[in-house]
């Protein structure tokens, strides 16, 4: 759907277009990564835009030829309206199978078309964010999981 945003004085909405405000869209063949390699993973990624706040949500589930290399970064369907290093807006969670254990994170901001999905690391008295690699949090196999929740400002 086109964006009916912003309104203009006399326009006249019709229900259809009333009814997609807050559609979810299908991004999932869209998407990229880095750090992350797909392979025969199952993505689910989704987004809607409400005026100019984008929200997302995805889940990754790891197949045998997928894998975590390094710090993953993944790209956004809009462009974000900050162009710098901003606070977190959402929160990702990683789930290992076999140790039926999650871990949580916070995403970051790197740019304006790219996210970071961060982790929580305890460094002395501080909890503080840590890249993921192919053994942080834990070592990545078949049926581990990631999943995504954020907001952010459109351009």
């Amino acid at each position: 759907m086109a964006s009916p945003f912003p309104f203009t004085s006399g326009q006249v909405l019709t229900a259809a277009e009333l009814n997609e405000i807050g559609d979810w869209i299908d991004y999932s063949g869209t998407q990229t990564f880095t750090g992350l390699t797909v392979g025969n993973g199952t993505l689910s990624s989704y987004y809607t835009a409400v005026n100019d706040v984008v929200y997302m949500r995805g889940r990754f589930i790891l197949g045998s030829t997928s894998g975590v290399t390094g710090a993953v970064d993944m790209t956004i369907p809009i462009t974000n309206a900050v162009t710098t290093l901003q606070d977190w807006t959402g929160h990702n969670r990683f789930f290992d199978q076999s140790a039926s254990a999650y871990y949580a994170g916070a995403l970051v901001s790197i740019g304006t078309t790219t996210y970071r999905l961060t982790r929580f690391v305890v460094s002395g008295s501080e909890i503080v964010n840590g890249d993921l690699g192919s053994a942080a949090p834990f070592t990545w196999t078949t049926g581990d999981e990631i999943s995504w929740s954020f907001h952010y400002q459109a351009a």
